[in-house]
């Protein structure tokens, strides 16, 4: 199987992470890194270059206007809005570099996966072919309070994880038809069974890194 793994969000941890997750992908031989950093810092961003080598990766500063309608919502009270529409676009803007870069190469990947840093895991993984229509998803990591599943790990195949990828380009269909309110995990499960897609759920034992 060719893995391609899609890295979003904050890289503070990634060096200290780095031989972990490269060690829980160690059954595929063909593992590519493409990442999404909202204006990491010089260090840690040299330091996620040098460890991972991604094929393609963006850190440009990121601006939340276009979705800041998102506050006119309800939402949940533990919500960090500013936190989750950087984590949609994070998500959003790393599955355009993927997608480029397949097309302008003429690649095709078994395996889309997304993937924080800042996780400590303790099992290697083992994925599923995936079937067409259908979201991998870990048992573990869903939020206590919420109706919603884990949102830090997940792969698919390509026509799957586009519409994975495209959360915050659906969120306002979501809330002005109340089907979800404003919460990152909500969203997420919403947005995954508004279009149709199976979540299929697997076993990996992981913890994230709190700094």
């Amino acid at each position: 199987m060719k893995v391609a793994v899609l890295i979003y969000g904050r890289l503070n941890l990634s060096s200290v992470s780095y031989a972990n997750i490269i060690d829980s992908l160690s059954n595929y031989d063909s593992v590519d890194f493409f990442c999404s950093s909202d204006n990491s810092d010089e260090i840690h961003l040299r330091e996620f270059i040098t460890n991972y080598k991604p094929l393609d990766y963006i850190n440009d500063k990121i601006n939340t206007d276009e979705h800041n309608y998102m506050y006119s919502f309800s939402a949940a009270p533990e919500t960090n809005i500013d936190s989750m529409i950087r984590h949609f676009i994070n998500k959003n803007r790393v599955y355009n570099l993927f997608e480029k870069y397949i097309e302008a190469n003429n690649k095709h990947y078994d395996i889309i996966m997304y993937l924080r840093v800042d996780l400590k895991i303790y099992d290697k993984f083992e994925f599923e072919y995936p079937k067409d229509n259908e979201i991998y998803i870990p048992q573990q990591g869903d939020p206590r309070w919420r109706n919603g599943v884990n949102d830090q790990i997940a792969y698919g195949n390509q026509n799957v994880m586009k519409i994975y990828s495209n959360i915050i380009y659906n969120c306002k269909t979501l809330l002005s038809n109340n089907l979800s309110y404003v919460h990152p995990e909500t969203l997420a499960t919403m947005n995954i069974i508004h279009n149709g897609v199976k979540i299929n759920r697997f076993v990996l034992k992981y913890d994230i890194i709190r700094n």
